[in-house]
C-alpha cells in the first residue's frame, strides 16, 4: 500500500533488480522515459489533426509554430503547462514529460482553431510588431563632405608640417650674366678671346683604355704542366732519401691459392669442408 503498487509487481520488480542490479534497473528507467516520449509526441499530433478538423497537417513544428502552423490553419495552444515551448524530445527531465503528458490527456493544454476574425486580429498584431521591429533600427546617413561634426576637436597644426617661407610655386630665377667684352665686327675674320668670368672647362683628359676581355674559360679543369716541379702533388705522397717523391701505396693482401693449380686449390677447399663439418659433429 505504500507504494501505491500490486504485491505481484513489487515481487516482478524486486525479482528482476536482483537480476540485472543497477544497471538493469537504469536501462529499463531510460528505456521508459525514450517510449513516453514517443508516446507524447504522437499525442500531440493527434490532438493537432482533431483541431485542424479536415485540414491535413503533414507534421507538428515547435520552431517558429507560428509561421507554419498559426499562419497557415489558424491554430494556437493554450495552457502550455512548461516553461519553454519545445520538443518533447528535447525535454531534459521525465517529470517535465509526465506533467506535459497529464496536461494533454486531462485537456488542459489543448488547440484551438481560431474564427476568422480571430485570425485576422492576430495577423494584424503580428504585422504591426514586425513592422516596430524594423523602425527600431535607426539607420545614419552620412553628412555632407564640406561640413565637420562640432564635436570633433581640430587637430593642432605642427610646426614641422608647416611650409616653408621660402618655398613658393614659382620657379628660381638665374640672374643675367652680362658679358663686358667688346664684340668683334662681321668684317674681321680674328677670333678674340673673350673674357667672361666663368670657370674655364677642366683640361681634358685622354680616355682609359679597357682591359682585354678575358678568354671564356670552358671547364674548371687545369691543364697539365710540363714541369714536374709544379705538377700537383698527391697528400699522401712521400719524399724519400733521394729527393724523389715517392707514393704511398698499400700492398694488395696474398691469396691463399696463389701459386697453387686449379685441382689443388679444390683439394684444399674440399678438405677445409670436411674438417668443418667434422668439427660441427663432434
Amino acid at each position: 500500500m505504500a507504494f501505491k503498487q500490486t504485491p505481484h509487481l513489487i515481487a516482478s520488480r524486486l525479482e528482476g533488480y536482483c537480476i540485472s542490479g543497477v544497471e538493469g534497473i537504469t536501462r529499463n528507467y531510460v528505456q521508459e522515459t525514450i517510449q513516453m516520449k514517443k508516446n507524447l509526441v504522437q499525442l500531440i499530433q493527434d490532438k493537432l489533426n482533431a483541431a485542424a478538423g479536415k485540414t491535413k497537417v503533414p507534421r507538428m513544428y515547435y520552431k517558429n509554430f507560428d509561421q507554419h502552423i498559426m499562419a497557415k490553419y489558424g491554430i494556437k495552444i493554450v495552457n502550455w503547462p512548461l516553461e519553454k515551448f519545445r520538443c518533447p524530445s528535447k525535454i531534459p527531465t521525465r517529470v517535465e514529460v509526465q506533467l506535459l503528458m497529464s496536461a494533454w490527456e486531462s485537456g488542459t493544454t489543448y488547440f484551438h482553431k481560431m474564427t476568422s476574425a480571430e485570425w485576422k486580429d492576430w495577423g494584424e498584431k503580428r504585422f504591426e510588431e514586425a513592422l516596430k521591429g524594423a523602425e527600431g533600427i535607426q539607420t545614419t546617413e552620412p553628412g555632407s563632405e564640406g561640413q565637420e561634426s562640432a564635436t570633433t576637436p581640430q587637430c593642432e597644426k605642427d610646426p614641422t608640417l608647416m611650409p616653408s617661407p621660402r618655398a613658393s610655386n614659382n620657379p628660381l630665377t638665374v640672374p643675367e650674366v652680362h658679358n663686358q667684352a667688346p664684340t668683334v665686327p662681321p668684317a674681321q675674320t680674328a677670333i678674340v678671346p673673350i673674357d667672361t668670368g666663368a670657370i674655364p672647362p677642366p683640361a681634358q683628359q685622354p680616355p682609359v683604355q679597357q682591359a682585354p676581355p678575358a678568354p671564356n674559360k670552358r671547364g674548371r679543369k687545369r691543364k697539365a704542366l710540363a714541369d714536374t716541379n709544379q705538377a700537383f702533388v698527391n697528400s699522401t705522397a712521400v719524399t724519400g732519401t733521394n729527393g724523389k717523391i715517392a707514393m704511398q701505396t698499400t700492398k694488395r693482401r696474398k691469396r691463399w691459392d696463389s701459386g697453387l693449380s686449379k685441382e689443388e686449390a679444390q683439394r684444399v677447399r674440399n678438405e677445409r669442408k670436411e674438417n668443418k663439418q667434422t668439427a660441427a659433429r663432434g
